[in-house]
C-alpha cells in the first residue's frame, strides 16, 4: 500500500533538550563580566536609523540564539520526509495442504461425513492464514495438484468445498501425495510446510511414505500428518518427526479443529513489514543554523568597531565643546 508523504522525527526525544540552555542559565551561578561598552542614546538611535530592516536584524540577541538552538535541536531529532510506504511479507511461508478424498472419507464423523468436517475445519484454517501462499492437493489411488500456490484463499476454499469422496479413487496413496507436495513446494520461496490429512494407511501409489518422507527431509520441508480414526506406526512417526513435523490424531470434530489450531502455532502465519523511502532533512537544518551563526558573528565583528569609533568621536566632540578656563583664573591659579 502507498501513503502520502509525511514529515516525522526519528528521534523525537531530542525535543526534550530544547529548554536546556535556559535551565542552565537559571541554575548556574552568575559571573561578573566587568563593564561593557554603553553607547550614548543618540549614538544608538543613529545606529538603529541606518541599520537594515530585515527580520533577522530586528530580532534581539536572545531570539537569535533561540532560533539557532531550535534548528540544532530539530536536526538532532533526525527529521525525515517519509514517502511511499510499502508493506512487504516478512518470514514468508507457503503451506501445501494434501487432503485424502478416498471413498472412506464418506464415513461419519459426528454430525457429518469425514470429508464434510475436513472441508469446514481446513477451510477455516486457510482463511486464518491471510498472507500465506497456500496450495491444495488431493489424493486417493493417485495424487493430484488441485490448486497451485495462491493468495486467493477464497477460491481455494471454494474448490475445497467442491470435493467429493471417491473422486480420486478408493485407494490411499499417502507416499505419492507427500512426494508430489515436496516437488510443488520446491518451486516456491520462503519456509515450506506440508500438511497431509488421511483416514487410512498407504495402499496405493508408487512411493512408500518412508521413501517420500526421506525426500521431504532432504528438501528441508516440514511435514505434518493428521490422521482420522486410526493410529500410526512408530516408524512413520519417527520419519515424520525427522522432517521437523508432528503426527496428530483426530477422533471427532473438536479434536480435528484443535489440531489445525496447533499447526497455526507451530507454523506462524506470514507477517507483514512496513518500509518507507525517506529523505533526511537534518543536514539542511544544520546548514541553516551554521549560516545564521556565521552571519551573526560577522555582524557583531563589523558593528562593534563602528559603535566604538562613533563613541570616541562623540567623546572628542564633547571635549572640544567644553568651555575653556578664563586666562585670569589660570594666572591666579598659577
Amino acid at each position: 500500500m502507498d501513503q502520502a508523504p509525511n514529515l516525522t522525527l526519528l528521534w523525537p526525544w531530542a525535543l526534550l533538550l530544547w529548554p536546556l540552555p535556559w535551565i542552565l542559565h537559571r541554575l548556574l551561578p552568575k559571573q561578573s563580566r566587568g563593564e561593557t561598552l554603553r553607547l550614548p542614546e543618540n549614538a544608538t538611535q543613529t545606529s538603529n536609523a541606518t541599520a537594515p530592516t530585515t527580520p533577522w536584524a530586528r530580532l534581539s540577541g536572545q531570539w537569535r540564539f533561540a532560533l539557532i538552538w531550535t534548528l540544532l535541536i530539530l536536526a538532532t531529532g533526525r527529521p525525515v520526509l517519509l514517502d511511499r510506504l510499502q508493506t512487504l511479507p516478512q518470514n514468508s511461508r507457503q503451506v501445501m495442504l494434501a487432503v485424502d478424498i478416498s471413498g472412506s472419507m464418506n464415513e461419519r464423523l459426528d454430525h457429518g461425513t469425514r470429508l464434510e468436517q475436513v472441508q469446514k475445519v481446513v477451510g477455516q484454517f486457510v482463511m486464518r492464514r491471510q498472507y500465506d501462499q497456500v496450495g491444495l492437493m488431493v489424493f486417493g489411488s493417485h495424487a493430484y495438484l488441485y490448486v497451485p500456490m495462491t493468495l486467493d484463499h477464497q477460491l481455494l476454499v471454494e474448490q475445497l468445498k467442491a470435493l467429493k469422496a471417491g473422486m480420486a479413487g478408493n485407494g490411499t496413496a499417502i507416499g505419492d501425495a507427500i512426494g508430489l507436495g515436496v516437488r510443488a513446494l520446491r518451486r516456491g520461496q520462503g519456509e515450506s510446510v506440508l500438511v497431509v490429512l488421511s483416514d487410512g494407511v498407504n495402499n496405493a501409489g508408487q512411493l512408500t511414505p518412508a521413501e517420500a518422507l526421506n525426500i521431504a527431509q532432504e528438501a528441508q520441508i516440514r511435514t505434518h500428518l493428521v490422521v482420522i480414526g486410526l493410529e500410526t506406526t512408530p516408524d512413520l512417526r519417527e520419519r515424520i518427526e525427522a522432517t521437523g513435523g508432528q503426527v496428530f490424531h483426530a477422533n471427532n470434530v473438536r479434536s480435528l479443529d484443535s489440531i489445525y489450531q496447533q499447526i497455526d502455532q507451530l507454523e506462524p502465519v506470514t507477517q507483514l513489514k512496513t518500509i518507507a523511502r525517506h529523505a533526511p532533512l537534518a543536514q539542511y537544518l544544520l546548514l541553516l543554523a551554521l549560516l545564521l551563526s556565521s552571519y551573526w558573528l560577522w555582524q557583531r565583528r563589523t558593528v562593534r568597531p563602528i559603535h566604538q569609533h562613533h563613541h570616541q568621536h562623540q567623546a572628542q566632540a564633547a571635549s572640544a565643546q567644553a568651555p575653556s578656563e578664563p586666562a585670569h583664573l589660570r594666572q591666579s591659579n598659577e
